[in-house]
């Protein structure tokens, strides 16, 4: 039986309200980010999903992430060091830590942040950058650091790599413990899937143990996260509380905010809550005022602005499409847009792409 989102979400908080590891907290199923068809799990019974927990999609993620982890056997440390130390225009260790994200065919070490823009040249900054680029391109490439600058390696290290492989093995056993002691349908279901992606995990451990590497060099006194609702956001939050203690924990839900949006506005235990919310614009600011009473909010705005030449147009009638980053809405709204372009030829029909979808 499908569970619906709204039941999803509901079980999903009920189940991390109950369990302190980590690798439970990153596992993804349990961080339903918004009603969504790109996010639904796919639609299966509890024995489907059961099936394919040893054969296709948990093996897949496992093997990913152990691949993952034999390709740095070496420890990030002295990539972290070279990077804090070419910081050049500034005394001391960065004051802000801003994580963003290095996107297929950009180049995150020159000119603006794709998500911050111009802002951590403004401030005593580092910028860690979370890498989606193919994996094979990341296992191929070499490590790469800039002023301030540097991008999450694939690996951790032999040492880091054996703690999260432990972590993984023990928070599946727990997760697939629960699933079976568990009498609800729909908990169980949702149990089962969340065995069957435990692998997925390791990226937000992962995250999270490099974002208290730097931070126990850096010891900044802020760290500003892109914020959706994923588990790794979270794990990064507690692991720079931990690691520098009395930084202040700020999320930047960089895209609008859409009906349905849940794993956002969830609140967990205050290490895994922001201190604060940067807006990108007002409207974003009174949707977090409204689901967040009594936490601050501020407008920072966003470098998605429109001041490109060529924006005007003489036509009356300007159709704006905006899918997300992921390829089945991409494709289907774009073919609907070129139909409709053909038919409607007093429409101006403008595609603007999610920055994840650029270089594919």
């Amino acid at each position: 039986m499908a569970l619906r989102f709204s039941e999803r979400a509901r079980l999903s908080d009920e189940i991390i309200g109950t369990v302190r590891r980590s690798a439970i907290l990153a596992n993804p199923v349990l961080h339903p980010l918004r009603d969504h068809p790109s996010f639904h799990a796919q639609v299966q019974d509890e024995a489907g999903a059961l099936r394919t927990i040893w054969r296709t999609r948990a093996l897949r993620g496992w093997l990913v992430q152990l691949l993952r982890g034999l390709s740095r056997l070496r420890s990030p440390r002295p990539l972290i060091r070279e990077a804090l130390s070419q910081l050049t225009t500034i005394e001391a260790a960065p004051s802000v830590l801003f994580v963003s994200h290095r996107l297929p065919g950009r180049n995150g070490f020159s000119g603006e942040d794709t998500y911050f823009g111009t802002i951590p040249s403004a401030f005593d900054s580092a910028v860690l950058l979370i890498d989606h680029r193919p994996l094979l391109t990341q296992l191929l490439s070499r490590a790469e650091v800039a002023p301030g600058r540097i991008t999450l390696p694939p690996g951790l290290g032999l040492r880091s790599e054996v703690a999260i492989l432990m972590q993984l093995v023990l928070g599946t056993l727990r997760l697939w413990a629960m699933r079976c002691s568990e009498r609800d349908a729909g908990r169980r279901q949702l149990l089962a899937e969340a065995v069957s992606r435990s692998g997925d995990s390791a990226t937000g451990l992962r995250i999270a143990e490099f974002v208290k590497l730097v931070c126990e060099q850096a010891q900044p006194d802020a760290i500003v996260v892109t914020f959706e609702g994923h588990p790794w956001e979270r794990l990064a939050f507690r692991a720079a509380r931990r690691a520098a203690p009395g930084i202040v924990a700020v999320g930047y839900p960089h895209a609008g905010i859409l009906p349905g949006v849940h794993a956002l506005f969830r609140e967990l235990d205050d290490e895994l809550n922001p201190d604060g919310y940067l807006a990108p614009g007002e409207i974003a600011q009174r949707e977090i005022e409204r689901r967040l009473a009594g936490v601050p909010v501020e407008v920072l705005g966003s470098p998605r602005r429109l001041d490109a030449p060529g924006l005007k147009s003489n036509r009356e009638s300007i159709c704006l499409v905006l899918p997300d980053g992921f390829p089945s809405e991409i494709d289907r709204l774009v073919q609907i847009a070129l139909n409709l372009a053909r038919v409607r030829t007093e429409v101006e029909f403008r595609l603007r792409l999610h920055p994840a979808s650029r270089g594919k």
